[in-house]
């Protein structure tokens, strides 16, 4: 009869990442047949399978059966004095398929089951018990919480590099509550900034317009420099000829910000300039 080493013939199980949604598992074992050391070419069969539960999440040649049947079609390894070595998940095996990275997140309790036979008549029997996956496999999840992809494929939607900067590749960033906070350095928006509502120690002040249709200058006071910070958001010229000139400029006049339109001294054409600036509003 056949009969597997105890569970104590694990040696190896770690995690390796194959690409951006699978993994690979190398696991190394003992296996012997009939008190003695096998060597020579078995038929293995391999499934991760939910403790809590016996649902099998996954199976070396893909096939769905379930506990406490094997996979359908095995994986020929060398064994050499009993030890095999394989790389669970490597889908260039023949009869291997390929390990889903997320079921490391998924499942908390997760056990390999391995198969075996040795060809010789014996048939395929369960090493027992079922392996538990060590927290070293895992790893890999971690690794993967620098990186949250688009639901249903492998692309990336939220990365975070090693410098702490976090992109977001595509989409929206909701914050439902809570704050957001950055300690240091800046926040580069390329785009529109919508808001809604009131930042944590300021607000957006509603667009100042000034605007111009003649030569000389419009102004339009604004906030107090104390209590805020200023600055051009839109320019708009209409109408000017070749030789007219129009700017907009936010200065400070009196301890106030201002907004400046101005078209040139010998404008006669019928163009426009309008001017907007906003101002951030400290303390509100």
């Amino acid at each position: 009869m056949l009969r597997p080493m105890p569970t104590t013939a694990l040696l190896i199980l770690s995690l390796i990442p194959l690409s951006a949604a699978a993994a690979a598992l190398h696991h190394q074992g003992v296996v012997a047949v009939k008190g003695e050391r096998f060597t020579g070419t078995g038929a293995f069969r391999f499934a991760l399978i939910d403790g809590s539960t016996g649902v099998y999440r996954w199976t070396s040649d893909g096939s769905a059966v379930s506990d406490p049947d094997a996979p359908t079609d095995p994986v020929s390894l060398t064994v050499i004095n009993g030890v095999y070595n394989v790389l669970l998940g490597e889908a260039t095996l023949a009869n291997m398929t390929a390990i889903p990275d997320s079921l490391f997140a998924e499942t908390a309790d997760l056990r390999l089951r391995v198969w075996f036979d040795d060809n010789a008549g014996n048939g395929t029997h369960a090493l027992t018990p079922d392996l538990a996956i060590t927290p070293a496999p895992f790893a890999n999840v971690a690794a993967n919480a620098q990186r949250l992809v688009v639901p249903g494929t492998a692309d990336t939607a939220v990365a975070a590099a090693d410098n702490g900067t976090v992109t977001v590749a595509s989409g929206d960033l909701t914050v439902t509550s809570g704050d957001v906070t950055v300690a240091a350095g800046n926040v580069t928006i390329q785009g529109d900034l919508g808001v809604t509502g009131t930042f944590l120690n300021f607000a957006i002040s509603l667009p100042y317009t000034a605007q111009r249709s003649a030569s000389g200058a419009a102004n339009t006071n604004m906030s107090l420099v104390a209590d805020s910070f200023c600055a051009l958001t839109l320019q708009d010229v209409a109408g000017l000829g070749a030789d007219d000139s129009a700017n907009c400029w936010v200065h400070v006049v009196g301890g106030r910000w201002v907004l400046t339109a101005t078209l040139d001294e010998d404008f006669t054409d019928s163009g426009a300039v309008v001017c907007q600036a906003a101002c951030f509003i400290f303390g509100e």
